[in-house]
């Protein structure tokens, strides 16, 4: 009972303060239109970064939505809202948080494909941009999304004499572990893997460059957006690991256990179950948190959102999607 307690609170925190931070973002961004590409021409670096960013805040947003009739089913072990809503809920739970992934993995690429390769020479930038993001809502979001859809139904399920109806994922346990380990690749495993190695390439890139211009310099020191870049990359590395590694872990051991027959490993097991509880709030946490890290930490987009007037001094280089980086260099001789 206390670790649900813990949770319940934990959650009202996360819903208030993501569905307020989203919520901000995306009304400072429309409000100002950092979010706008004229169709005339070609869209900036730092013009397709809004885009993705004001994506990801609706996405997320709409996941923090779902959280007051999550809860209201785990404190009440009661769902009222009847069987469209149950299946409108996991629909919109589910999709909401592999969109917001999609975006992630869509945004390394882009950020790779611009920085480090010759597609933006070789083709538009905007094809760029949608393909990797059409694909990903294809095999990310589309397909998990139509067993959700099928198989969420009304439970009536007796407890101390009484009938409670439960809004429950019911997949036949054929299919259950096929669905699992499918959801597991696309959901995290592949843009995890994607998203590691656009960024290293792209810290590799930038460091190249760096080690090309220092020979023509003085100065062996390295430039502020070095570092900025560093610092931005491990932090969505750490951020996105840290909120969805115990959530895959937690669903994909009874998987693992039970195909090894290990099952006397888990079942029963307080820890497990008190784990999971917490582990199955972490893709919120995540949700709320990517206002901060993409949208706050971002230069280009928190002087809109906190209307200061942008400077004209000096080049931007938008490196990373949650760092624009300004800087003054020096000329070349």
């Amino acid at each position: 009972m206390w670790a649900l307690l813990i949770v319940s609170g934990i959650y009202i925190l996360t819903f208030a303060f993501g569905t307020a931070g989203n919520l901000w973002v995306m009304v400072s961004m429309v409000r100002s239109r950092v979010c706008h590409i004229p169709s005339q021409r070609p869209c900036s670096p730092r013009e397709r970064s809004r885009v993705f960013i004001f994506f990801l805040a609706v996405a997320d947003f709409i996941v923090l939505l779902t959280i007051p009739f999550s809860l209201s089913q785990n404190l009440q072990v009661d769902w009222p809202f009847g069987s469209v809503l149950c299946r409108l809920h996991a629909a919109i739970d589910y999709s909401g948080k592999f969109f917001s992934v999609v975006i992630l993995m869509s945004m390394s690429i882009e950020r790779y494909l611009i920085v480090c390769t010759r597609w933006r020479y070789v083709t538009s930038p905007k094809v760029i941009m949608t393909i990797p993001l059409v694909m990903g809502v294809l095999f990310s979001v589309i397909v998990p999304i139509i067993p959700q859809v099928i198989y969420t139904r009304l439970l009536t399920v007796v407890m101390e004499g009484r009938d409670h109806r439960v809004c429950y994922q019911s997949i036949p346990t054929q299919l259950s572990p096929m669905y699992t380990s499918y959801t597991f690749a696309v959901g995290f495993a592949i843009p995890l893997c994607v998203m590691t190695i656009c960024y290293i390439q792209l810290v590799q890139h930038v460091r190249k460059k760096f080690r090309e211009r220092k020979q023509s310099r003085t100065s062996s020191q390295r430039p502020k957006y070095m570092c900025e870049l560093t610092r931005s990359i491990c932090r969505i590395a750490v951020f996105h690991f840290s909120c969805w590694a115990p959530f895959w872990f937690f669903n994909m051991a009874p998987i693992i256990t039970e195909s090894l027959e290990w099952n006397v490993l888990l079942e029963g097991k307080t820890w497990f179950e008190i784990g999971k509880l917490f582990a199955n709030m972490l893709p919120y946490i995540n949700s709320a948190g990517n206002c901060i890290l993409y949208a706050f930490l971002n230069r280009d987009i928190r002087k809109h959102i906190i209307w200061r007037p942008s400077s004209s001094n000096g080049r931007t280089i938008t490196a990373l999607p949650s760092e624009t980086i300004t800087f003054n260099p020096s000329p070349t001789t």
